[in-house]
């Protein structure tokens, strides 16, 4: 993939005439879309009832702008275009991320039922049982144990992605992986909201097994589930966000951005690996339905297809 053209030596020129304020439209919009998401969840939390605690999460938030605003400054007077790509990137990343939790947990109570039971029940026809998946992990505890450290990794792999990506300087190409993840997660949000689910654990009877593999979505983690979908979620914090979005699958689409936008970097091959891990561990450790991987699949797809139409190797402000 071309890398955006910034010359190596860091033309001042050169990001004037492509920038505003140090940051590409791609960024400048991105930055938009967090900010217009920070102002709704501050609306939210003070016309609705949901309490969140914002002391919590206000130095997170504002440290990642914070490196946003270092990124930009380093483009405009530092000749270091990797560190200001990855420092905007990684930034806008972060504050994207804490956000949106809090919105997705703002979206609680449900007001619609579940479609977890229909899932089932083409997970059923595919051949495909939770319960019966934790029992086959289970023949395997050190493998099942591994594969829950996989389950974790999900956010540390794309970090590791965006360095990758900085390192080489493609700027282009984080753009597109920023997209992509900020779509991925407004698609995704928008159909669980129309569409709630919290995956299978809930309706089916945990084997006893599934200890053997230290199992994430346990029945103390499917409980939080059920009371958060009928009752809400009286005080939003860092330390009670988990992942609740099932159908579709976001770590699977992680998964997904992952092993795309490594191609042609070094961590390649470590993203081919762990990727096709990601598929076991989030049936297992995630507690999800196939259906959940599945449609997550074709969802990245259709946006990585969109990104490479709408953003072109170069872009220019002039």
């Amino acid at each position: 993939m071309q890398s955006l053209a910034v010359p190596e030596a860091g033309s001042r020129s050169v990001v004037a005439q492509n920038t505003v304020f140090g940051l590409f439209r791609a960024e400048i919009g991105l930055l938009a879309v967090v900010l217009a998401l920070l102002l709704v969840t501050i609306l939210h939390d003070v016309l609705l009832p949901s309490a969140v605690d914002w002391a919590g999460f206000a130095p997170m938030i504002a440290a990642t702008l914070a490196l946003v605003a270092l990124g930009a400054f380093i483009r405009m007077n530092r000749p270091r275009p990797q560190l200001a790509a990855f420092a905007v990137c990684f930034g806008l990343f972060c504050s994207f991320s804490a956000v949106v939790a809090i919105f997705i947990f703002q979206l609680f109570p449900f007001e619609r039922p579940t479609i977890d039971r229909a899932l089932i029940s083409v997970d059923a026809a595919l051949g495909y049982d939770w319960s019966d998946f934790l029992l086959l992990l289970a023949q395997w505890p050190a493998f099942g144990r591994f594969l829950g450290w996989v389950y974790a990794a999900a956010i540390p792999q794309l970090v590791v992605v965006i360095v990758a990506l900085a390192v080489q300087g493609r700027e282009r190409a984080l753009h597109r992986f920023l997209w992509v993840g900020v779509g991925g997660m407004a698609v995704t949000v928008l159909i669980w909201r129309l569409l709630p689910s919290v995956g299978p654990s809930p309706y089916h009877e945990i084997p006893g097994e599934a200890a053997l593999i230290g199992l994430v979505v346990d029945g103390d983690y499917a409980a939080r589930l059920v009371r958060y979908a009928s009752e809400g979620v009286p005080v939003i914090r860092p330390d009670l966000l988990i992942g609740v979005v099932a159908f579709p699958s976001f770590h699977m689409f992680m998964a997904c951005m992952g092993l795309w936008f490594a191609r042609g970097t070094v961590v390649f091959p470590a993203m081919v690996m762990v990727s096709g891990l990601m598929i076991p561990a989030t049936l297992g450790h995630g507690g999800h339905h196939l259906t959940d991987l599945i449609a997550s699949v074709f969802l990245f797809s259709a946006l990585a297809a969109l990104a490479a139409r709408f953003l072109p190797d170069r872009e220019t402000l002039r």
